[in-house]
């Protein structure tokens, strides 16, 4: 048909007749592949404010984390440029992050179903108020109040890099791929000044 590419399969030698829909799949897989690039960090985290980042300075806390963890766990630092609460949705739900800071505001707003790894075997919840909250389940039921967040207001991690942490708080999603490791992370993110 007019239209068609005709294509020498590699490995075989055999002739194949590609259509326009083939193609077009066959585009789609190589776009696909090519996002699926190197090995992933052990702790991806992502950081999302109502405010604006200064330029570069994802590197620099990146940079700044790694020199505190070691070399492992391995971790990559993903600012949003712009605030969406549709990306916060997708990032908290399926991003695969070990640990996201938001505006306090929308951790208490989507940490009200759950959602977030329970933090008070690790840290004195008096001592972090703002990430204590009292979820419940599908049905409405309480689930009783316990820690899920870390307030940055003061994180030394934040403010060596000239930023401030003041209504960002950082908690770990229930589907971070290594929640021990991201608690390491976590507590380095934390250490106060």
């Amino acid at each position: 048909m007019e239209g068609d590419v005709w294509v020498v399969m590699r490995n075989t030698g055999k002739i194949v007749r590609l259509t326009a829909l083939g193609l077009l799949l066959l585009g789609a897989f190589a776009v696909m592949a090519a996002g699926c690039g190197g090995p992933k960090s052990d702790v991806p985290i992502f950081m999302m404010s109502k405010g604006s980042w200064p330029v570069g300075v994802d590197e620099k806390l990146e940079t700044s984390l790694r020199e505190q963890v070691g070399a492992s766990p391995t971790l990559e630092v993903a600012i949003s440029a712009l605030y969406s609460v549709e990306k916060l949705f997708v990032e908290i739900a399926a991003g695969g992050n070990g640990v996201i800071v938001v505006p306090a505001e929308d951790f208490r707003n989507f940490g009200a179903q759950g959602g977030y790894v329970v933090l008070d075997d690790q840290f004195d919840a008096s001592q972090y108020s703002d990430g204590v909250l009292n979820p419940t389940d599908d049905n409405g039921n309480p689930m009783g109040s316990h820690l899920y967040g870390l307030p940055l207001d003061d994180s030394k991690w934040l403010a060596d890099q000239g930023v401030k942490g003041k209504g960002l708080i950082a908690f770990i999603p229930v589907t971070a791929k290594h929640p021990d490791l991201a608690l390491t992370v976590l507590k380095a993110m934390v250490a106060k000044q």
